[in-house]
């Protein structure tokens, strides 16, 4: 620790200053400085000779410390402290330091704060594993260095009488130094499995299952090792933190089934078992050797996990070749998995080598090395086999494997998962016969889970599969195509049925976020879960909380569905009527790199057959078919310094025709130099700036290499300017693109907008229709036929009036609203619209003229009003003009009223604007719409600069001092026509002129006070938020009539259109009874065909014959309602209560 010896640099005198370098460079005076001990500088050659003492007197404040690096990648310092002060600083988090090797020290206030957060662990920030150890003295902070670390395990199968601390101590020590456990495993609270904290050795490969000897069984015990994470290992360089390209060799192992006749297996590895470096394995001597002699050998020599056997072609290989294979089976860390080769079950009287003279041999193929270096990226879209799952709910009978190889054939597979088989271990081999599989292989979970529930198998022909990891409930495997170069991650799902069990399915979704964002992975099976509640059909519609978790999971890990075709509900109960129940419980989900790299990708799920599940299809797709693109505007191009400029200029080009020609020619002149522009400057924008990366990465090592070299310097800051332009445009690119309305400042987003971008986009897209008949179709080309004959046949086939109502309030009205929302449509085009609409209501497709039941201005009125509902176009048009209006006024951010106010307002107010001679058609419609909404804008003023003072309605009945006073009033108080309310405001008040006296009168009429802190604002009178609404203008502008007294009995909640719609005509008096044509001199007879008695009038039909009685009066006896007689005009009695 420093003291206080030595003269102390704050206490010396102040000297004048200087121009001597001594002045320059001598010690500035500050409170702050602490003086160390004045030691004698050491001679040359002499170490400084540092004691224990040394050591130990400030190692308190390091031993409550823990040191942590971010294996393969360097996250800054604001986010690391951010994340750890935010999920730490409420467990005794004190302090966060880095160091310039990419170290991070956090201090802790106790050590046994520090070692319960170690506990807790592992620990990811950001989506990225972070190393964590306790600080102690030999620590050396070198990355290249590392070769031990801490990582947490979980061991299964450990039995309960060495749940102690020498027994956890002893068994954990088989795979690494036994350093903790938690506190669950030490009080035996949790037996599923012993959690444990061991240091391993990067000399050594993990280790994943062993065995113990105990004298309490015969048999050993199998231990199986789970790793929470792992920490990427070298295995060339023997330390943990990156992982070298030469020990990633490739490994060629022959597929094809090989001769039936015996031949010896040369080699033999224990999975687990480490490895010595001369490639032998470590045996104990207390094992016999194993050979086909041994009498208690099994007769079926399937091998295991525990004895594996590889088997290529070729009988000889050399040392390197052996060295390069192990480090290969090290790095890909063999899963506790059964793997099934077609080789070695038929080789039951192979010859097998001792474990003490092992020997692998391997041949390397170079036709598969070539084609893995020849085949590009864009290969993967030769890859059209599809990939298949099924929960085939048993598959050891007949009728099942039949079904299974059905299956297999028609669809052409090449890999598939089957799920829930219940196949038991020696059943495998028949299993496989029986699907028709004797060439493929297969991969099973019947290790850890007996009988077997997920069954694997490929065409190694096709393919070549890892798998990666093991368990219960899933099988994750490494898909790799050495012909088209392809390489994806493929998890099989089988979720248990209870959710406490399906708990581990999701801890392992969120473990594998890290290495997911980086490559492409798919999950497809049963999961056993829903997503939301229109996922299920029948049963308890209740939504339990613990049904969110899928969801949760699904966000959390950034995976969403594949778009699908088929059958939506993918398990049946086979259940009828009311205890039918209908799940989505099969799914198919990928990543956003998945779904970038294969953008056509989707699932399809088959009619159920042999299962009460749904089998499913993997379609790969990668050229998605695309129209040809449209032009939209993007916003980076307005961020350029030269927008302006450019339009301006080719705005300024000529051009001759009308004025609507001059315009669309100009916008299409700026939509070619906008568009040349981006295929120059800014297409491709990610790769753009990848390079942009890359040249100021270069830009700036020239720089730390010539530091004194001007041009060096000019390059790097250009490069810089550059990257930095690029990312801006392609944040805004994506933003825009995704349209997520979300952006926290100051963050640089894009790989969220990017996302986001993938994800709208597979979500939006429709893969397949079926027509009428049942023919899917899912070329991209027929889809648009498809959908076009549809509704051509809506629109060409009506039934009755009911139906042509419902589709011109749905349809047809909606196909003009657009064009009346944005232009004034002339009167001529507006009657004709109505008069379409008319006659296809009363006439259909045919669009006869005549025959109309009610004139059309009747039915354009609200339901309670006593019409259909259906809005009269020239009232939506006249009310659509108000947006307009509103847009001028409002200060509106389009384009559009922005060219309004500079070029055609320019300064003056809307309302005292005149129509010019030579103003537009829409220009003249929207000046005139200024009558029909005089009075329903009104301005709050805030520092009135943007308010005309005379012309603008600002007063507080929103009138306008215009409409009181004469123009010579005005011109008395000596402010000028243009003048703005600004003008009267002074120190926040108003300071009005003097004037006549009605002048004074609108002065003294002004009850409040200006908001100066704020712009003028108007607001919409007829709302009560003051948002302008083109509803709430279409109420202003129709004619209005009273409320029907009746509606509600007409229209009520869930009634039928088609009687509706026949008691609306009835209510009317326009159905077609018999008194009607008779009073235009048709018809031969009045008479009511009822009853014959009395003509056939409304409220003879419905009340007073006899006929129509007797059915009334069983119908209030069968409903127990009391219904006295009345007529057509007071109908409203049958809305009384039963008796």
């Amino acid at each position: 620790m420093a003291t206080d010896k030595g003269k102390n640099p704050t206490n010396q005198s102040t000297k004048s200053q200087t121009n001597t370098w001594a002045a320059k460079v001598k010690i500035t005076e500050a409170s702050t400085r602490f003086t160390l001990d004045p030691i004698p500088r050491c001679e040359e050659g002499v170490h400084p000779e540092i004691t224990m003492d040394m050591l130990t007197d400030n190692a308190e404040q390091w031993t409550r410390c823990m040191v942590g690096f971010f294996p393969g990648f360097r996250m800054n310092y604001h986010t690391v402290n951010t994340i750890a002060n935010r999920v730490w600083r409420s467990g005794g988090l004190e302090d966060m330091m880095s160091t310039a090797s990419g170290f991070w020290i956090f201090r802790f206030q106790t050590e046994d704060q520090m070692l319960a957060i170690l506990e807790r662990g592992p620990w990811m920030f950001g989506g990225k594993g972070i190393v964590l150890q306790q600080w102690h003295p030999q620590f050396v902070f070198d990355k290249n260095c590392i070769s031990k670390l801490p990582v947490w395990i979980r061991i299964h199968g450990l039995p309960f009488n060495l749940w102690s601390r020498k027994g956890l101590s002893v068994v954990a020590s088989r795979v690494g130094r036994p350093l903790s456990c938690d506190e669950s495993t030490y009080c035996c609270t949790r037996l599923d499995y012993a959690r444990v904290c061991v240091e391993v050795d990067a000399e050594t490969p993990y280790v994943h299952n062993f065995e113990i000897q105990s004298p309490l069984a015969v048999e050993p015990l199998h231990i199986t090792v789970e790793y929470e994470w792992k920490p990427p290992r070298c295995g060339k360089c023997k330390l943990f933190g990156h992982v070298c390209k030469d020990s990633v060799a490739k490994v060629s192992i022959d597929a094809t089934t090989l001769d039936p006749k015996p031949k010896p297996v040369t080699g033999k590895k224990t999975l687990g078992q480490p490895e010595k470096e001369n490639g032998t394995t470590q045996s104990s001597s207390s094992q016999p050797p194993l050979n086909k002699t041994n009498p208690k050998a099994p007769k079926d020599s399937r091998p295991t996990t525990k004895d594996a056997q590889i088997v290529t072609k070729g009988s000889t290989t050399n040392e390197e070749e052996l060295r390069v294979l192990k480090g290969k089976m090290e790095e890909t860390e063999q899963p506790l998995c059964l793997v099934h080769e077609d080789a070695t079950l038929h080789s039951h009287n192979a010859t097998v080598l001792s474990e003490e003279e092992p020997s692998i041999s391997t041949t390397r193929d170079d036709g598969a090395d070539e084609d893995h270096q020849c085949t590009s990226a864009m290969e993967y879209t030769k890859v059209k086999r599809k990939k298949g799952c099924w929960n085939i709910r048993g598959v050891n009978s007949f009728h099942k494997q039949k079904n299974v190889r059905d299956w297999i054939c028609y669809n052409k597979l090449s890999l598939m998962g089957l799920l829930e088989t219940k196949v038991q271990a020696v059943n495998i081999d028949s299993m496989r016969l029986g699907l028709g599989m004797k060439d493929w292989r297969i991969i099973s979970n019947v290790e850890v889970d007996l009988p077997a529930r997920i069954i694997i198998g490929w065409d190694p022909k096709v393919y070549e599969v890892q798998c990666v990891h093991c368990s219960k409930q899933w099988i994750t495997c490494k898909v790799l195509s050495a012909k088209h170069g392809l390489d994806i991650t493929i998890s099989f799902i089988y979720g248990l049925n209870t959710p406490a069990d399906r708990q581990e399915i999701w801890d392992y979704i969120g473990m594998q976020r890290g290495w997911s964002n980086t490559q492409p992975w798919v999950l497809m099976g049963d999961f056993n879960a829903t997503l939301k509640a229109t996922d299920s059909e029948g049963g308890d519609a209740t939504w339990r909380g613990h049904k969110q978790q899928f969801g949760d999971c699904l966000l959390q890990s950034e995976l969403h569905p594949l778009p699908y075709t088929g059958l939506k509900y993918t398990w049946h109960n086979g259940q009828e009527h009311g205890n039918l129940i209908m799940k989505k419980l099969d799914w198919v989900i990928s990543n956003s790199v998945f779904a970038g790299q294969w953008q056509g990708a989707h699932a399809q799920f088959l009619a159920r057959g042999a299962s009460d599940h749904s089998a499913m299809l993997l379609h790969f797709k990668h050229n998605v078919f695309r129209s040809k693109p449209r032009f939209r505007f993007l916003n980076l191009w307005a961020e350029r310094e030269d927008f302006l400029p450019q339009i301006r200029k080719i705005w300024q080009r000529h051009a001759t025709g009308s004025p609507m020609f001059r315009l669309s020619t100009k916008l299409q002149w700026v939509k070619a130099s906008l568009t040349n522009w981006h295929k120059f400057h800014r297409s491709h924008i990610s790769s753009r700036v990848s390079m942009a990366k890359k040249k100021w990465d270069d830009a700036q090592e020239r720089l730390d290499n010539n530091p004194s070299l001007h041009m060096a310097k000019v390059q790097e800051r250009h490069a810089a300017e550059i990257y930095h332009r690029l990312t801006k445009d392609e944040e805004s690119f994506f933003k825009q693109r995704s349209r997520v309305q979300w952006l926290a400042l100051g963050d640089k987003n894009t790989s969220f907008f990017h996302k986001s971008l993938q994800h709208r986009t597979s979500r939006n897209k429709i893969t397949s229709l079926e027509d009428e008949l049942g023919r899917v179709y899912s070329d991209q080309k027929d889809l648009g036929r498809v959908a076009v004959d549809y509704y051509k046949k809506i629109l060409a086939v009506v039934e009755d009036t009911s139906e042509a109502e419902q589709l011109i309030k749905s349809t047809l009205f909606s196909m003009q609203v657009y064009w009346v929302s944005y232009f004034i449509i002339p009167v001529a085009v507006l009657r004709n619209i109505d008069s379409i609409l008319a006659r296809f209501l009363w006439k259909g497709s045919s669009l006869a003229k005549g025959g109309a039941k009610v004139s059309w201005d009747s039915i354009c009125y609200p339901i309670h009003e006593g019409g259909l509902g259906i809005k009269h176009s020239r009232d939506w048009n006249k009310a659509a003009m108000f947006k307009h209006v509103w847009n001028i006024l409002a200060n509106g951010k389009s384009i559009w009223a922005s060219w309004i106010r500079s070029t055609l307002l320019k300064g003056r107010s809307l309302w005292e604007m005149r129509p010019p001679a030579n103003a537009s058609w829409a220009w003249q419609k929207i000046l005139a719409s200024r009558d029909w909404c005089r009075g329903l804008f009104k301005v709050v003023i805030g520092n009135g600069n943007q308010t005309s003072l005379w012309f603008d309605p600002w007063l507080t009945n929103g009138e306008r001092i215009s409409d009181r006073v004469s123009a010579r009033r005005m011109s008395s108080t000596g402010l000028p026509w243009t003048a703005k309310v600004s003008q009267v405001i002074q120190n926040a008040g108003w300071e009005f002129p003097m004037g006549y006296q009605d002048i004074m009168h609108i002065w003294d009429s002004v009850a409040f006070q200006p908001k100066v802190a704020i712009e003028d604002q108007y607001i919409w009178m007829a709302k009560a938020s003051g948002k302008f609404s083109i509803d709430s203008a279409w109420h202003i502008v129709r004619k209005k009539k009273h409320v029907h007294p009746h509606h509600g009995l007409i229209w009520y909640q869930g009634n039928v259109p088609r009687y509706s719609l026949i008691i609306w005509l009835a209510s009317m008096g326009r159905l077609s009874t018999m008194d009607r044509p008779h009073m235009r001199g048709a018809g031969d007879s009045n008479r009511c065909p009822l009853c014959d008695e009395e003509v056939e009038s409304h409220d003879h039909l419905f009340f007073y014959c006899n006929y129509s009685s007797t059915v009334w009066q069983n119908v209030k006896q069968q409903a127990q309602i009391h219904w006295p007689q009345h007529n057509m005009e007071c109908p409203s009695a049958m809305g009384e209560q039963p008796v």
